[in-house]
């Protein structure tokens, strides 16, 4: 298994497309093998994949899928949203990654991937993926056939956009209409004796004209 994840950080997988065969979107990150002289492969120290300057190659330490520290790295033993490995009929054949405790994960030796008796998995010495006479096999460095490796791959047809969501408070708005509300602004003038133009003034002895004033002696 240590030697089988060893192979996958010294090959190199990267790049964008499809595996063969096969409807597996995604970004792809190149053949999982040990052939020192394919192109695509990881364990090409000067291809695109296998280089540890490649910004996106598992063999760099400092990459998103290289790094130890990325929850997206096959070096990461915590990692759980590892590159994923699919055959080249498109057949998935788990996680490339160092964390035992997944159960998708190569390394985990318990797992349907990562069990050296599993049919399928790469670790299996005498298995089509795990033989070094296979040419679809990762530790044969003659194959030319090796399986590949992808990030976010996910079959188109299973794939379904999540619906957006609305919030309560949204459904009131769009549903019911309430008519704004407005204050009356009109109110009746208050009025009193004073600035009523149409009450009477006061008037007393001293300031009425129609009442005669008083003289002394009478």
């Amino acid at each position: 298994m240590y030697k089988i994840l060893f192979v996958l950080i010294a090959t190199g997988l990267c790049g964008t497309g499809f595996a063969e065969n096969a409807k597996v979107p995604g970004k792809y990150l190149g053949k999982v093998s040990s052939n020192k002289y394919d192109p695509e492969s990881v364990g090409n120290p000067n291809s695109t994949y296998g280089s540890k300057y490649a910004p996106d190659s598992v063999k760099n330490s400092n990459s998103e899928y290289g790094s130890k520290y990325s929850p997206n790295s096959v070096s990461n033993p915590y990692a759980t949203d590892t590159p994923k490995i699919y055959s080249k009929d498109g057949k998935y054949l788990g996680k490339a990654s160092s964390n035992k405790y997944d159960p998708e994960s190569i390394s985990n030796t318990n797992g349907q991937y990562g069990s050296k008796y599993a049919p399928d998995s790469v670790n299996n010495p005498n298995g089509k993926y795990g033989s070094k006479y296979s040419n679809e096999s990762v530790a044969n460095p003659y194959a030319t056939e090796a399986p590949k490796l992808y990030k976010n791959s996910t079959p188109a047809n299973q794939y379904k956009a999540p619906a957006p969501y609305i919030t309560p408070n949204a459904i009131r708005k769009i549903n019911t209409y309430e008519a704004p509300k407005t204050k009356n602004t009109y109110s009746t003038p208050k009025t009193n004796s004073y600035n009523n133009p149409y009450s009477a003034p006061k008037t007393n002895n001293y300031s009425n004209p129609y009442v005669p004033k008083k003289k002394y002696g009478y």
